[in-house]
């Protein structure tokens, strides 16, 4: 058999695991919109990077290819000016 006090004092850490259980539930609820939120702007700032980032893909391409483009015309510019001019 039990004693009385023990029981007691059992049903008391039993009421207090209860409370502190439901403290911690109420505060993972209250929470919930706020990591909603979190959630949402980590969303909408992993979109940005990956729109940045193909953004810059995109203006390396251009730039190599204008650079292909630029070479090759500007070595000819420097070759036809240089035969047009008279020869010292």
């Amino acid at each position: 058999m039990y004693p009385w006090t023990d029981i007691e004092a059992r049903q008391l850490e039993h009421r207090q695991r209860v409370q502190r259980v439901e403290q911690t539930h109420w505060m993972f609820v209250e929470s919930q919109p706020e990591a909603a939120i979190d959630h949402w702007h980590w969303r909408v700032m992993s979109k940005l990077g990956g729109w940045l980032v193909g953004l810059g893909c995109r203006l390396q391409t251009h730039v190599e290819r204008a650079r292909r483009v630029v070479r090759p015309s500007h070595l000819a510019m420097e070759a036809s000016s240089n035969s047009s001019q008279p020869c010292q």
